[in-house]
């Protein structure tokens, strides 16, 4: 289930006032299946040599 994290950056105000360029910045929200996968591949034995590492899975919201 997709939620409306970027609902602030969509709202008749942030149109009003950050413009169209700011509009079309804004990252698409992250998908539930793109978490699950990513998920599933630190349980794999693929992501064995992976330890104390940050993975932002969040369709970019992490570079705002």
């Amino acid at each position: 289930m997709a939620t409306n994290i970027d609902a602030p950056f969509r709202s008749a105000f942030a149109q009003e006032r950050l413009g169209p360029i700011f509009q079309t910045t804004v990252p698409p929200v992250a998908q539930p299946e793109a978490i699950a996968a990513a998920i599933a591949w630190l349980l794999s034995d693929d992501a064995s040599d992976v330890s104390g590492a940050i993975l932002p899975v969040d369709g970019g919201w992490a570079s705002l």
